[in-house]
């Protein structure tokens, strides 16, 4: 009778290691978890704050190209300008040139003019106006005397208007030159005017270029850091995955249900495709790729199947609703649990209509595809992972 009573307190002891043991494998999981999505958004909050960071230097750097834009345009116009003004300083010049040379020539017959005047006079004096008085009294007549006086005062008057109009020419041209002149000192200094502008302008878009160059520097560093930040935040997320399955995992051994290490096949899987029909555009397979973005993985662990967003996304089969959460990197998205090890997961939905704990049937709708999270446009990212490891999910489902 002891002996029967001492096995059972022994079989109880037991069933208490094993249920405690279990309780604090779940505990420690949940703890992990904790910690892994604590480090996962403040990864999160930091990629965040670098990229408001870089939207407002990207800003800044935008109004300095438009304003580098306009000081091009302004260039260009004060070019324009120069080239005008060279002309018009040319033909000035060429103006000058010819009213120089009408002003000498000027010169010169007002000067020959007054010569021959003076060399008249003088002569008139020297001879006593005898000439002048020979042609007065050579007269015959009245007429003869009267056209003879008429002769000499129309000589006299030509050299008066000849010397006249040599001097009111030699006037005109002068002030035409100095007109010129003035023309020519204005346009000399617009034309200096705008090479001071221009080279002002040249100098500014020379500060601007150096600003633009300083923010492509800052905007790179930002942009890396941000990137590993989200690297850091896509990693917790992974580790959070990682221990949401073996906490499932040992959930399921608890309810007796034993891991499957073979590679099971559509057929055997029991699943279906995650959209209604066979819709959705394959858009990127499963396995190595280019990241199609910073922060994405250049290894796919699942497939992209491209579709209008709000279309329903469907359980690929029953099961237990794992997670359902938002990340940054996978927006909206949902795991479930389908026992035996077997996990699918549907990313970047629009919203999400279940939540953790929740049992779902197959081809029940989970939620509806969108593009949150890091993604190119509405798609659903459909992985499927057996025994803690992502494999091809067209091998484990058909359309």
């Amino acid at each position: 009778m002891r002996k029967r009573y001492l096995m059972q307190i022994a079989m109880l002891c037991a069933l208490f290691l094993v249920l405690t043991g279990s309780h604090t494998q779940a505990v420690n999981y949940d703890r992990e978890i904790r910690e892994e999505e604590k480090k996962q958004k403040s990864f999160e909050k930091k990629a965040a704050g670098l990229q408001k960071e870089i939207q407002e230097i990207e800003k800044v750097r935008e109004k300095s190209l438009v304003y580098i834009e306009k000081l091009d345009k302004k260039t260009g116009e004060l070019e324009e300008s120069l080239e005008e003004l060279g002309k018009k300083i040319a033909k000035a010049n060429t103006e000058l040139k010819t009213a120089d040379r009408n002003l000498k020539q000027a010169q010169e017959e007002e000067q020959k003019q007054y010569i021959t005047m003076k060399k008249r006079i003088k002569y008139m004096y020297e001879n006593g106006n005898g000439e002048y008085w020979q042609i007065i009294f050579g007269a015959t007549s009245m007429s003869s005397l009267l056209g003879r006086s008429e002769y000499v005062e129309k000589i006299s008057n030509y050299d008066n208007r000849i010397f006249t109009n040599f001097r009111k020419i030699k006037s005109e041209v002068s002030a035409q030159e100095k007109d010129l002149q003035r023309r020519r000192n204005e346009l000399l200094e617009l034309e200096s005017e705008t090479r001071t502008e221009k080279q002002y302008v040249t100098e500014l878009k020379k500060k601007k270029k150096a600003e633009i160059k300083k923010y492509n520097k800052k905007l790179d560093s930002s942009q890396e850091r941000a990137d590993e930040y989200i690297r850091q935040a896509i990693a917790a997320e992974n580790k959070v995955e990682e221990l949401l399955q073996k906490k499932q995992e040992e959930i399921d051994r608890e309810q007796g249900e034993e891991g499957d290490d073979s590679d099971e096949k559509a057929s055997r899987s029991g699943l279906r495709w995650p959209l209604r029909g066979s819709a959705g555009r394959i858009s990127s397979s499963f396995g190595p790729r280019k990241s199609p973005r910073a922060g994405a993985s250049s290894y796919h662990r699942g497939v992209d199947l491209a579709i209008a967003s709000g279309t329903p996304v469907l359980a690929a089969g029953s099961g237990r609703v794992v997670t359902s959460t938002y990340s940054s990197s996978a927006g909206n998205y949902i795991m479930i649990s389908h026992g035996k090890r077997l996990y699918t997961v549907y990313m970047h939905c629009s919203r999400r209509i279940v939540k953790a704990g929740d049992t779902v049937s197959k081809g029940q709708v989970i939620g509806y595809v969108g593009s949150t999270g890091i993604s190119t446009g509405p798609h659903l990212h459909f992985g499927v992972s057996k025994n803690g490891t992502y494999v091809n999910p067209l091998n484990y489902v058909s359309r």
